[in-house]
């Protein structure tokens, strides 16, 4: 950058500033004369500075218009700026959802003491009491179960009206269906197997084996990984539904075991269990005069009972959890229904039906399901208080599901038919004829349109039904 300088003989010449000098020769006399501007040696300033800051011109002076627009260009990208990160947060919430630290773990709970066999101290289920938000978890493209069911309940009219498609295979009735994944659905028979069937093929997929007798009850756990089995052989067993391998064998319990089920997070299972046997006629004989009827949970990742909820008069032929894993309910053979919570033995009684209690369900609003041989059906209020309902028509049932919702039931009956009902108004909206005879087991699927059931007698097929 050029630089004038006026020597002292009146010459006025231009020179360069040099980063290492502050002074410059004038051609005409050959003095050195000072360049302005330029620091010296110990000045203040370094020389770098000031030929940063001379490189740079001075500033000139700004109007007050200037300042203005100046502020005003900063106000709106600043008003921009806020925006776009305002509606990026928005976007990551609705769609990637909360955030969780990665080290985030349950805080413990304390339990309450329960003697377990062996002498062990029970470990904290607060991991038992994980909310039914982490139960609804979509898998993604494996054909696993349907996840979350719609807002909505289904209408009458959406319900099953016609058979889809018959599985054969088994050679015994069938005691237990579930429906695993979209396109999958699982049955338990009383000839040992439990077998995994294809919809859209209507093949087996899988075929499990291992009870030393038939198998008395069936549950698919919340994520559709797992299937768990109760037989008649007194063992509780977690099959892998996709191989039909046996992942886990529980023993301990007493007799035959005529329900099982999963505690909301899948981690948990639950087993009726009876202390009794029964002779060549099919008469139970007792071990004891004062029988252990009871319900067992074990942990699955050790394989260990963690306790046993004993209250129930009769033989336990059913179990529900609630949605939040934190209460269960077994029904027996005497009627009687028993309310625990989760981290504590000490039952209490809720009501009483006047026959064997079929089925048992909690829904997505809280209310508890219950239906005994009789066809009586029992809904609980989570505000406390029972309404004992007879649907219209009512007749003796041999195997009963409640829908999510608790809108719809489906019931069979000993001529072989399933009956649709409308638990709001009592009403029979729908009935499906298929089997040739009784059936011993149903299902309703996740969203509530399709029911799967169970032949029972002559009839041992699986039968899939839709709209």
């Amino acid at each position: 950058m050029p630089i004038s300088v006026t020597c002292a003989c009146g010459k006025s010449f231009e020179t360069m500033v040099q980063m290492a000098s502050h002074m410059a020769r004038c051609p005409e006399c050959g003095s050195k004369q000072s360049i302005p501007g330029v620091a010296r040696h110990g000045d203040d300033v370094s020389r770098r500075q000031s030929y940063s800051a001379m490189l740079a011109g001075a500033a000139a002076p700004r109007s007050a218009a200037s300042k203005r627009n100046e502020h005003k260009c900063n106000v709106v990208v600043g008003f921009v700026v806020g925006a776009v990160l305002l509606i990026g947060g928005v976007i990551a919430v609705l769609f990637l959802g909360p955030g969780k630290p990665k080290d985030a773990t349950p805080s413990p709970q304390a339990s309450a003491d329960v003697n377990i066999p062996g002498g062990a101290a029970p470990p904290a289920l607060s991991v038992v009491n994980e909310t039914v938000a982490s139960l609804f978890l979509d898998l993604g493209p494996q054909g696993r179960r349907v996840s979350v069911p719609p807002a909505s309940p289904a209408k009458d009219n959406e319900m099953p009206r016609r058979q889809l498609c018959v599985f054969k295979g088994h050679t015994d009735w069938v005691t237990g269906v579930v429906f695993v994944s979209n396109n999958r659905i699982a049955s338990a028979s009383r000839d040992g197997t439990i077998r995994v069937w294809d919809v859209a093929t209507q093949r087996e997929l899988a075929l499990c084996r291992g009870h030393s007798g038939g198998v008395e009850s069936l549950a698919v756990s919340p994520d559709g990984l797992r299937l768990l089995s109760g037989g008649f052989d007194g063992t509780v067993r977690l099959w892998n539904p996709d191989s039909g391998e046996e992942v886990l064998r529980l023993e301990g319990a007493l007799g035959p075991v005529y329900c099982v089920a999963f505690l909301p997070n899948g981690r948990y299972a639950l087993a009726g269990d009876t202390e009794y046997v029964l002779d060549a006629d099919g008469q139970i004989i007792l071990r004891n005069k004062k029988p252990i009827m009871c319900v067992r949970l074990w942990e699955l990742a050790s394989g260990k009972e963690l306790r046993r909820y004993e209250g129930n008069s009769g033989v336990v032929t059913s179990i529900a959890v609630s949605w939040d894993g934190k209460h269960i309910v077994s029904g027996d053979t005497a009627g009687n229904l028993v309310r625990w919570s989760i981290d504590s033995p000490d039952g209490k009684a809720d009501w009483t039906h006047r026959h064997v209690v079929l089925a048992s369900a909690f829904t997505l609003d809280g209310k508890l399901y219950t239906c005994a041989l009789d066809g009586e059906i029992r809904v609980e209020s989570p505000f406390g208080g029972s309404i004992r309902t007879s649907p219209k028509n009512k007749r003796e049932v041999f195997a009963m599901a409640f829908s999510r919702h608790g809108r719809h039931a489906v019931t069979s009956t000993f001529d072989g038919l399933l009956h649709i009902l409308n638990l709001e108004t009592g009403a029979q909206v729908g009935e499906l004829k298929g089997h040739g005879d009784w059936v011993g087991a149903v299902a309703i699927s996740d969203d509530g349109r399709q029911i799967a059931s169970g032949g029972g007698g002559k009839d041992t097929t699986v039968r899939l039904w839709g709209q």
